[in-house]
């Protein structure tokens, strides 16, 4: 009979926990809400910058650390750069418990239809935490969720963010909507480009899937729908670098009518 491999054999890796790879991923889960329970390195580099950083900040939080080779590693994941971390799952919110948690006086919120790439997925997340989105929301089906990949891509980013995953997005549309959301929706087809538009907030901003854009009925549902102004011969943008000029183009106006106001 073949024997079991260490990493099955530990109780940690039990079902009910996730598993969380490379080194700036592990260190923002640290610095993250997320209960850490067991952090492996690869004790044949653990004297590097980052992993010295991950293993303080480890020790801080009464982490146990594990120092183990790297064929141990590579039996858990692939691109782990030398660290590992056990967690729980990824809590999401709901609708009603994110809205809840903003104090922001205009906040923007960015609901995702229909991202199913773990890389994009990711992109967008780490870029909605650089722009200080207050929240993200995600359908509960045909959509990506936070895995490992997705928090990696994300450079960890996903600790950082509310995400809430929904049932169905247009009826978050409505719930926004009564606590007075604006809600601008996104296509390359719209008439009005982002940069010509007043903004108005609270603001939720609906991007969709780099196939299929976003769904007819909830882009109806919108209140705007505008679109990123190109002047090349391809008009799409990939949604992750569309997602980061929607938000730079949304930021900056709310910061110059921040300033009119002073």
């Amino acid at each position: 009979m073949k024997k079991k491999s260490p990493f099955f054999r530990d109780g940690r890796l039990r079902k009910g926990n996730a598993v969380v790879e490379g080194r700036n991923t592990v260190y923002e889960v640290l610095r993250g809400p997320r209960k850490i329970k067991l952090v492996y390195i690869d004790k044949s580099i653990n004297e590097n910058i980052r992993l010295k950083q991950i293993s303080s900040l480890a020790n801080d939080k009464s982490v146990h650390i594990k120092l183990v080779d790297r064929n141990f590693l590579n039996r858990i994941g692939t691109q782990h750069q030398g660290v590992i971390a056990i967690t729980s799952p990824y809590k999401y919110f709901s609708l009603s418990s994110l809205l809840n948690k903003i104090r922001n006086k205009n906040p923007i919120i960015v609901l995702l239809d229909g991202i199913k790439d773990p890389q994009n997925f990711g992109a967008i997340l780490r870029t909605c935490q650089a722009f200080s989105v207050d929240g993200v929301v995600i359908p509960d089906r045909r959509s990506v969720r936070i895995t490992s990949s997705v928090c990696r891509a994300s450079s960890g980013a996903c600790e950082h963010l509310r995400i809430a995953r929904v049932v169905n997005l247009n009826k978050a549309v409505k719930k926004l909507k009564e606590k007075g959301f604006w809600v601008v929706g996104t296509s390359d087809r719209a008439d009005i480009s982002i940069n010509q538009m007043e903004m108005l907030y609270p603001l939720a901003i609906v991007i969709g899937s780099e196939q299929k854009g976003i769904g007819r009925l909830l882009l109806s549902n919108c209140d705007l729908v505008v679109k990123i102004k190109t002047s090349g011969k391809i008009p799409s943008l990939n949604v992750s670098v569309a997602t980061g000029i929607i938000l730079h183009e949304v930021t900056k106006k709310l910061k110059e009518t921040k300033e009119l106001k002073k």
